[in-house]
């Protein structure tokens, strides 16, 4: 399959761009993160909430950082396929954040509950 169309070159350094500064958003994040990182909610551990840093303007930093990645390699090399895998890359996010403000929201309540 070809491309959709073939970008001029300052579109393809522009596209190239955004997806270096999703890749950099994306590293930034998990360094700033610190040992608050892990790829797994588990109730047993706690750790401390994030709110310097990029962590002050975005409550999920990493998953922005991915979809600019996506969006940079979309405009750079315009095909379907890759498309397809941005969207779905989307949809993942989509389903994991909402995950995990359904699993914080349930042990909040659970925390609230008289003891």
């Amino acid at each position: 399959m070809p491309l959709i169309f073939v970008p001029s070159t300052p579109f393809q350094l522009l596209g190239s761009l955004i997806g270096a500064c999703g890749i950099a958003v994306t590293l930034l994040s998990q360094i700033q993160m610190g040992d608050s990182w892990r790829i797994r909610v588990d109730q047993k551990e706690t750790t401390a909430l994030i709110t310097h840093g990029i962590y002050a303007r975005s409550r999920n930093p990493i998953y922005f950082g991915i979809c600019l990645f996506w969006v940079g390699v979309c405009i750079t090399f315009p095909h379907i396929l890759l498309w397809a895998c941005a969207f779905v890359c989307w949809i993942c996010i989509e389903v994991i954040v909402r995950k995990i403000v359904s699993v914080r929201s349930s042990h909040l309540a659970f925390s609230k509950l008289p003891r």
